[in-house]
């Protein structure tokens, strides 16, 4: 907003608007001020989405250059999982209401820790309470991508998201994926890379943690195999780098 309403002199300089996500996402309601304020100032030069949902919810008619540009991140060489005592499904994000770590904890099947499985929380934000047995909140690591390497399933029990990061790094270290259907995941999910469940179902996000447990070692393996590939495919790293770059150079 603040570059909306820029003074004159600074005018000439260019406005790239990215939306990474939907900031306003609680409810419809919480969107009109932002409309209301962007309607009287400047055009954006360039509106930039992640994923094509946000597009009809945020764009502006005055804009000339409205583009959807999927994040991607760089592909990694192979990293050789660690060897590990215990199965490991990790949940890995900012610890706020939206991003479902609430229902994880509900949907956490109790037996599965007898069957050598637990789930590890990173992340900061909200505080977590009492935790059933299985479930080690591990708080910030300074190893992100060691640990979803490490991982035999990465979960995304998101209620909304756009193009969430830790997908993708996940996939690029062919980690298998549990994600809720919700904003560029079940096109991810489209590549065969894991399972998925609907945003605050906690007994759908229950099952789809039983269908990857109960798939063998190596399934799980296609499974990230698969979606790394489609990663390489789809969005290759360095094509998206010279998209961005193209948008400061013009």
């Amino acid at each position: 907003l603040a570059a909306r309403h820029r003074g004159r002199s600074a005018r000439a300089v260019r406005h790239v608007e990215f939306w990474h996500s939907d900031p306003f996402f609680l409810t419809p309601r919480r969107r009109l001020p932002f409309r209301a304020i962007a309607r009287s100032g400047i055009a954006p030069d360039s509106q930039i989405f992640v994923t094509d949902w946000l597009v009809p919810v945020y764009r502006d008619a005055r804009c000339k250059d409205v583009r959807v540009l999927p994040n991607a991140v760089p592909i990694p060489a192979a990293m050789a999982p660690s060897p590990a005592a215990v199965k490991r499904i990790v949940f890995m994000g900012r610890l706020s209401p939206e991003k479902g770590y609430d229902d994880l904890i509900a949907a956490w099947p109790a037996e599965v820790t007898d069957q050598g499985w637990c789930l590890d929380v990173f992340g900061e934000g909200s505080s977590i309470g009492d935790v059933p047995d299985g479930i080690r909140v591990r708080g910030h690591t300074d190893h992100p991508m060691r640990e979803l390497a490490d991982a035999d399933v990465a979960i995304i029990p998101s209620w909304t998201e756009a193009s969430p990061y830790v997908a993708l790094e996940a996939m690029s270290v062919a980690t298998t994926l549990i994600a809720t259907r919700t904003g560029d995941l079940p096109m991810l999910l489209q590549s065969g890379c894991g399972w998925s469940a609907e945003p605050r179902d906690v007994p759908g996000l229950t099952a789809a943690i039983r269908s990857a447990m109960s798939a063998t070692p190596d399934e799980r393996r296609d499974a990230g195999g698969r979606g790394r590939d489609w990663l390489a495919r789809h969005r290759p790293f360095e094509a998206w780098q010279q998209d961005v770059k193209a948008l400061y150079d013009a």
